[in-house]
Formats: structure tokens, sequence, C-alpha cells
């Protein structure tokens, strides 16, 4: 049993004509997208000014480690090996990667990035990213769930319909988390010609689409051409609509670890697949998709605006501030949403209020005990402030592992150099 790093090592002298390309390639390609390429990658579609996976892997080790130390959560030692691998394999190193683009606007609330790898003068393999650390693409993700229409999903069409433009072969689309959604939005909503030479769409462990799409002709004329895979334990992928059939996946992960690819479980050149999901995923999924039938798309608007707000204020700018400086950052969110004008720290509480209550009706329903189970009752904001800066405040522990340790304190460091430089900013010498 491996991971897509033991794959890679067991076919890399194996070119595509030799063995064909399977799933877990296209996974592998998707997966490496993650990496910085902004210096490297260029950003023409025209092919004849692309780089090779080899050349890409030689420049991306000058600049490994700095990226690594900027931004471990992304930037993991897992994807730099699997890049690095890759790159030295007869099976990939000659493809080549160009069009790369990497756009965050935090006014727009965008988060896009996108990739293309040819091997073959007949076709091309157009790679979407899933969501970055920075808190701007995962407010946009949440916008999801209310919109049928976000900034990245928007970028997506037009770099695919760019892509059709430049290139006359056949399309395949990829993406992992919100990339997957990404791909099959994109694909669903270019003209019938395009769609018609797109061989096959991947969404891996991706949420699927705003209960609005479902029904157009575009998104029908593509749904049979998606495949999505997810973990036995998956979340990410199963939050909103979708028609596509899933293969579960056997992960060597917990809980939201199982989201990345790296952890899933292969034997030879296939996945390790699994009949039925966890316990756990059946009913978050069971949760979250009753909890947004319920609240309507103004309140979710209403509710994540100022959700995302409380922390921008914080100068929170990535998920790895909060992560690694957990207790902090909860206190003072509780702080400032006591603090918060009426309507809107209402609506945090009421509707977060509901999510709790939801999941809590939903776990109690399915315990076959004769037991009747008290009402749920959740504390109000100002109890919750109590909780954390009373006397009797909340306990928080947890166990970590080494590396994660080290990236927390990372984190710990640059968070007290930030407040430093905001300081000075402030006042100036």
């Amino acid at each position: 049993m491996g991971n897509l790093i033991t794959y890679v090592r067991q076919y890399e002298a194996q070119t595509f004509q030799e063995k064909s390309i399977t799933d877990i390639d296209v996974l592998v390609l998707t997966e490496i997208a993650y990496l910085p390429f902004d210096e490297i990658v260029p950003k023409s579609f025209d092919v004849t000014e692309a780089i090779s996976l080899n050349q890409l892997g030689k420049e991306f080790e000058k600049i490994k480690e700095k990226e690594h130390e900027k931004n471990p959560f992304m930037i993991t030692e897992e994807r730099i090996q699997l890049l690095n691998v890759v790159s030295k394999s007869q099976r990939f190193k000659d493809i080549k990667v160009f069009g790369f683009m990497n756009d965050i606007d935090d006014e727009l609330t965008k988060q896009f990035a996108a990739v293309c790898y040819q091997w073959e003068e007949d076709t091309r393999w157009i790679i979407f990213r899933g969501t970055d650390e920075s808190l701007t693409g995962w407010k946009e993700d949440f916008m999801m769930t209310y919109s049928d229409l976000i900034p990245a999903q928007t970028d997506a069409i037009e770099y695919l319909r760019k892509q059709a433009a430049t290139f006359s072969g056949m399309l395949n689309v990829s993406g992992h988390s919100k990339g997957g959604n990404l791909s099959l939005y994109a694909s669903a909503m270019q003209e019938e010609a395009v769609q018609n030479r797109i061989q096959q769409i991947y969404c891996w462990d991706a949420p699927g689409v705003h209960r609005s799409i479902l029904n157009t002709e575009g998104y029908q004329r593509v749904v049979s051409k998606a495949k999505r895979y997810i973990p036995q334990d998956s979340i990410v992928g199963l939050m909103l609509e979708s028609q596509v059939p899933y293969h579960i996946i056997e992960s060597q992960g917990s809980g939201i670890s199982q989201h990345s690819a790296l952890m899933w479980n292969i034997e030879e050149d296939h996945f390790i697949e699994l009949k039925e999901l966890t316990k756990n995923s059946q009913l978050t999924d069971q949760t979250f998709k009753q909890w947004t039938e319920v609240v309507s798309d103004e309140d979710l608007k209403l509710f994540f605006d100022t959700f995302f707000e409380l922390f921008f204020e914080m100068g929170v700018e990535t998920v790895n501030d909060v992560y690694y400086n957990f207790r902090m950052y909860m206190q003072k969110f509780f702080e400032k949403a006591y603090q918060m004008d009426t309507e809107k720290r209402e609506i945090l509480l009421r509707v977060g209020r509901l999510l709790f209550q939801i999941r809590y009706e939903i776990w109690r329903d399915t315990l076959s005990i004769s037991v009747e189970l008290p009402t749920l009752t959740l504390p109000s904001v100002e109890e919750l402030v109590e909780s954390w800066t009373g006397e009797h405040r909340i306990s928080v522990t947890y166990q970590s592992t080494e590396e994660n340790e080290e990236i927390r304190h990372y984190y710990q460091e640059r968070q007290k150099q930030k407040k430093l430089e905001m300081k000075q900013a402030k006042h100036p010498k």
C-alpha cells in the first residue's frame, strides 16, 4: 500500500506510450499545481513557450526552502518531494507546462489559480487549483453556499474558453477541492462546441455546485463526463449539490486531514476503494445540506460576511494564523462579536446556533436508545465571551506532532512580527 509518491516511483520508467495514463496520473499533476510557480511557469497559452516538468523541478529546487519556510502549511515537504520525483521520472519529465495564472483579489473576494499540461499534440490537460491558505480563498468557498456564481468561477470559465480558442484539440479538466468545482462549473458554462471537445472532468474531493446550476443545459451536457473521488471521511467533497456518482477512497488520515490527496491509499496502479462513507461523514453531509436548505441565501451571505469580517478586522490573512494561534483568536473573535452592532451579532448567533442545533438533532436521531436526550441549549455571545475571558475559562488542550509544533511556532513568531510592523507603521520614529 502506498500513496502518490510511491506510485510515481513505481512507474517512473514507463512512458505514457508504454503505460496509458491512469486517474492517479491525473491526480499527481493536479496535486503539484498547489506549488507556487509564479516566477517559473510561463503565463502564455502558446505551447511553444512552455517549459518541461524537468525544467520546472530544477527551477523550483532553487526556491523550495524559502517557499516552505514562508508557507509550510501549503508548501509541504510531501508536495515538494512529489514534484521532485515527478520531474525526474521518465514518465512525467518531458510534459510541457504553461498558461500559469494566480490571482488573489481581496476586494473581489477571489482566489484563482490554474495551469496547463501537454504531452500530446492533440490533447491538453487543464488544472484548476483548490483553495490556498488565504482567508480570502476560504471566504470565497463559503460564498458558493448562497451564490450561483463566485469570482473564481468567472475566471475559470474565461481560462477554459481561452484555452479552447487557442487550441483545436481535445481538452481534459481537473481540480482538487474548490478546483474540482471550478472544473465542472467552467465546463458546464462553455459553448456546446467546446463541451464536445472535453473528454473528462475530474473532481477530487470537490464541492458540488449551487442547486440552481443542476438543471441548466450546459451542466446536463457535461455531467456524464465527470468523475468524482472522495475519501471515506469526506466533508468538503459532499458540500453543495452534485449529480456525479462518487468513488470512495481509503485514506491514511482522519477527519479533515483526509482532504489531502497525499493521504489517499494506492495499491499498484489503482486507488484502494471502499463501499461506504464513515458515519461522521454521512452526518456532516446531512447537517450541512439541511442547514443550507433551512437558511435563506440572504441570511447565509450575511452570516459569512459577518463571520469573516471579524477575522479580517483582527488582521488575519491566512487560515494558518488562526490554526496555530487558535485560543487567542477565538477569544478575540467572541470579544469582537460581542462589540458588533445588534443586527450583525444577531445573524451570527442565530444562524451559527442553528448549525449546531441541526448537527445535534441529526446525531440524536441516529441513536438506537430509548432514553430521551435533553434539548440542546447553546450559550449566548455574552456567555461565550465570559467563558473565554472570565475567571472560569474554557481549557483547550491538544496533541500535536513535532512537525506541527514547529509550524505552529513559526506562525506565532510571524504574528508577533506582523504586530510589530503595524505598530511601527502607526508610530514611525
